[in-house]
């Protein structure tokens, strides 16, 4: 209301000018609006607000400061409350994951290729599991299945494919990094080109040209790296476990 009616200056209506009647002069008719002057016939909208409301521009600049001071208070006060306050339950609960069936046959075959270089025998300590025995150390067993420790790197990636006679760049300058032991999570809107990187970084485009470096601990890809990684397609989403080997052959 301040920034609408300071420096307004707003005509009467006929039917609420006073005196009315018969044989009334004009000239002494005024407003009978609140905040009108003595025969005022205009009635200025910073006088309105004041006589009406006890309010004036000089307020408007006040209450945003106050407005200001009120969310700066709330997020202080946020953030204390969330540093000394805890509202989750805490259990004694622990998160476990079961092993797969995959896993459990692939520790049972290399206690089996051990039994057979060793000439031990199954019958030992362990967990029968599908006929094969597992030791009882099948966490270290599957540990050393997946202890790879490469880095997959790729910097400065571009990819530029042939459009109607020019060329359309698909791929501006990516960078990442796949850690061993973690997922990582590649998200964006439809057609932001997730698919298109995947393709790239998997070494499975077919057309086009494909710069920037893709690099394994510091090293070029060698031909064993499109075999050693997968590409899965999954409800329109896609994923590219890395799994790089690092072994003398």
């Amino acid at each position: 209301m301040a920034n609408e009616f300071t420096g307004r200056d707003m005509a009467c209506d006929p039917a609420q000018l006073v005196p009315q009647g018969p044989g009334v002069d004009p000239a002494h008719q005024g407003c009978a609006i609140t905040g009108s002057g003595v025969n005022a016939k205009t009635i200025s909208g910073a006088q309105y607000i004041n006589a009406s409301y006890t309010y004036t521009r000089t307020h408007l600049w006040r209450n945003f400061g106050v407005v200001i001071a009120f969310a700066i208070l709330y997020i202080l006060v946020t953030v204390w409350g969330t540093e000394f306050f805890n509202f989750a339950k805490s259990g004694g609960g622990a998160l476990t994951f079961k092993k797969t069936q995959r896993a459990k046959k692939v520790a049972a075959a290399k206690v089996a290729a051990a039994d057979e270089e060793t000439g031990s025998s199954s019958g030992s300590s362990g967990t029968e599991v599908e006929g094969a025995s597992v030791p009882d150390n099948e966490d270290q067993a599957l540990k050393e299945i997946s202890g790879s420790e490469a880095v997959f790197t790729w910097e400065k990636v571009c990819y530029t494919v042939p459009y109607q006679g020019g060329q359309r760049q698909l791929l501006n300058n990516v960078n990442g990094f796949a850690k061993p032991g973690l997922m990582v999570a590649l998200m964006g809107a439809s057609g932001a080109g997730k698919t298109t990187l995947l393709n790239t970084l998997s070494q499975r485009q077919t057309m086009g040209v494909v710069t920037g470096d893709m690099l394994v601990d510091g090293k070029e890809l060698g031909l064993e790296f499109q075999r050693g990684t997968g590409f899965c397609l999954q409800g329109q989403r896609y994923s590219l476990p890395v799994s790089v080997h690092t072994s003398g052959h």
